[in-house]
């Protein structure tokens, strides 16, 4: 297994425990398991199958959000253009928000 799979995995193996022991604690309609910009291509297509859970796709790179998230601000301050507000825009309505 080479480095670049090792985030994906990391992150479904902290998913799975988390998902397992939390989620009856709290109430949600629908739970959507989404890819952050660096989860490796490679690993998308078992989500659903190690998650049971409906994976729309993950956010592609843009360097605002980075930007944002290392200055401790809000994604909600994103220019509607930028390509991770228009990413995250997609997966939203993939999931059958308008």
């Amino acid at each position: 297994m080479g480095p670049a799979l090792v985030p994906g995995i990391y992150s479904v193996l902290i998913f799975l425990p988390a998902r397992d022991n939390k989620l009856e604690l709290i109430g949600f309609d629908h739970f959507y398991t989404v890819g952050g910009c660096f989860f490796p291509k490679e690993l998308e297509n078992m989500v659903e199958e190690r998650t049971a859970q409906h994976y729309p796709g993950k956010i592609e790179f843009d360097d605002l959000v980075n930007d944002t998230v290392i200055a401790g601000g809000s994604l909600l301050e994103l220019p509607r253009d930028s390509p991770g507000y228009l990413s995250v825009r997609r997966l939203m309505e993939k999931a059958g928000y308008k």
